[in-house]
């Protein structure tokens, strides 16, 4: 007959086991949460690309203006 080990990752009571599902998905919740911090600094980064495209196509569009001055005539 062989003997059978006790193996130490293996829980042994209720309360290592409750422990070991809370450890689990805390290690998840934490990895979403570096998921969603990437997203955000992604999403920080192209609101600013797009901010800076739009003021470079105000700026070059045909009768472009000083926003303080005159209004522009449409002829």
């Amino acid at each position: 007959m062989d003997l059978i080990e006790n193996d130490p990752t293996t829980p042994t009571s209720q309360s290592e086991v409750r422990a070991q599902r809370l450890g689990s998905a805390l290690r998840g919740l934490a990895a979403e949460l570096v998921d969603e911090r990437r997203n955000v600094a992604r999403l920080r980064r192209e609101i600013a690309d797009l901010k800076a495209r739009l003021e470079i196509a105000e700026s070059t569009r045909a009768g472009a203006r000083d926003p303080d001055g005159p209004p522009a005539v449409d002829v």
